[in-house]
């Protein structure tokens, strides 16, 4: 009898053991009310910041579409695109235009160059001219002042 009464103090004892944990890991009323008024509050936190229903719709709504996005971006590849070719054609005139010009300048280089000579043929001419007359009139005076002299 003295056996079975050791084994059931040793059952009690582990049952008091399990007891113990059980209390130690066990919310007391006081940690549930709290712990339920945080939670409380956290939830209303939350409803406070969701988004309704309609807000999500309305989102939803004016959000666009993968479809529209991939159209968008193609449009603006096309655009891009668009502005390339008229970037190349605008510089390609550019390039004729100051084609054009150079040959323009270079044309007008010679012409003036041209009258450059031609000034200068002129002006020769024109000393050589006056050069002569002045020999002429020094000539003819000298001439006119013998006839004169023999009166």
């Amino acid at each position: 009898m003295e056996e079975l009464l050791m084994q059931i103090i040793g059952r009690l004892d582990r049952l008091d053991n399990r007891i113990d944990n059980i209390e130690q890991t066990m919310a007391t009323k006081e940690e549930l009310v709290q712990f339920k008024e945080a939670t409380d509050e956290e939830f209303k936190q939350i409803r406070q910041n969701m988004a309704t229903k309609a807000e999500l719709e309305e989102i939803k709504r004016t959000m666009a579409t993968k479809a529209e996005l991939i159209e968008i971006k193609d449009s603006i590849t096309k655009i891009e695109e668009n502005q390339r070719k008229d970037v190349i054609t605008i510089l390609l005139r550019l390039n004729e235009d100051v084609t054009e010009i150079k040959s323009d300048v270079k044309h007008f280089t010679e012409v003036q160059d041209r009258q450059q000579d031609v000034l200068e043929l002129l002006s020769s001419r024109s000393i050589k001219q006056e050069a002569e007359l002045k020999r002429i009139q020094k000539v003819s005076e000298g001439n006119h002042s013998k006839n004169y002299g023999e009166y």
